[in-house]
């Protein structure tokens, strides 16, 4: 059996969404549409007609820096995958990009790929030797915690890598190429871990009562929060994770994206939350809450930005390409 195979299942669901999406906003709100398409496929094959031609000849686009950038299909399917992240955000203007560089102007779509960390800085690749190092992201960090908590995979032949490239690919045509690249870091990671826990993976029955708390068992059961469709956390392993620990609730938000309180608003969602913390109230069967609006929807948001959110807080929203499971891991984080 290979491992994180599963992660990404729900993925491509979203990209379909994207689609559906799309054709039903039409023109008026979603660029990539046209007023002269019959259905969704339509837009869909137009889009991954041109999708392949740039896999034969891929587009140039300059930087706002002078940088001269070569974007290759590969890197208009990671920057579609990364927007499943926070479709509310990032669908509409996506669409915008994908549309004009369609008709030529990569303008946009090189925006994107440097707000998402997808375009080297050219100018910081040597550093001075009297320079500070920035404390950035650096990626042995994530590599430390993904290869030596996980399964040892040093030893594997080509063969098996291939496999397990194709068993990604089987999960997600989007996401899944460059998913696989996360453990192949691993593929050289000798180091192991003196201790390493592997389970189970379980919480004692909850304290009947958080006034008379009993030593060794939890005031109330765990609540997992998971969006009804989830790109690289799918809600079939909140459901799983669920029976593992008695009592556990599950709360589906019938939103699309990673992590239910920064992709979309949901007034039952904070109830469900605000109960929990305040009078350790778990539902007793899966609930599902509505939002308030999608990707489409003018002016919609995510999330309401408090007024005093602090600048830590603000820049950990920030999601980039090397923090896949969207922690940001910038300078300001200690």
């Amino acid at each position: 059996m290979l491992t994180n195979v599963s992660g990404i299942v729900d993925a491509d669901e979203i990209i379909d969404s994207f689609f559906h999406g799309c054709y039903g906003a039409a023109p008026s709100r979603c660029d990539l549409a046209r007023d002269q398409d019959t259905s969704v496929a339509e837009l869909r094959s137009r889009f991954w007609a041109w999708l392949e031609r740039v896999k034969g000849e891929p587009l140039n686009a300059i930087t706002p820096q002078g940088t001269i950038v070569i974007i290759t299909a590969a890197d208009i399917r990671l920057l579609f995958g990364l927007a499943l992240y926070n479709p509310i955000t990032d669908f509409k203007p996506l669409a915008s990009a994908f549309d004009r560089a369609m008709n030529g102007d990569t303008t946009d779509l090189v925006s994107r790929m440097l707000e998402c960390g997808m375009v080297p800085s050219l100018q910081d690749a040597c550093l001075s030797l009297n320079g500070s190092v920035s404390s950035s992201f650096r990626p042995e960090g994530q590599a430390a915690i993904l290869c030596g908590d996980g399964d040892n995979m040093t030893g594997h032949d080509l063969f098996w890598w291939r496999r397990y490239i194709d068993e990604q690919l089987s999960n997600s045509s989007v996401l899944g190429a460059w998913w696989a690249t996360i453990s192949f870091a691993c593929s050289g990671w000798r180091f192991r871990p003196n201790w390493s826990f592997k389970g189970p993976f379980t919480t004692p029955e909850a304290s009947k009562s958080a006034s008379s708390l009993v030593p060794g068992r939890p005031a109330a059961p765990l609540l997992f929060l998971s969006n009804r469709l989830d790109p690289v956390t799918p809600l079939s392993a909140a459901r799983a994770m669920a029976k593992n620990h008695p009592g556990a609730g599950v709360v589906v938000q019938e939103a699309m994206g990673h992590c239910t309180f920064l992709t979309a608003q949901s007034l039952c969602t904070r109830k469900v939350v605000a109960d929990y913390f305040d009078s350790d109230i778990v539902p007793s069967r899966e609930v599902s809450c509505a939002t308030t609006c999608g990707p489409w929807d003018d002016g919609c948001q995510p999330f309401v930005a408090l007024p005093n959110i602090s600048r830590i807080e603000g820049r950990w929203l920030h999601r980039k390409v090397d923090s896949p499971l969207g922690v940001y891991l910038g300078s300001y984080i200690t």
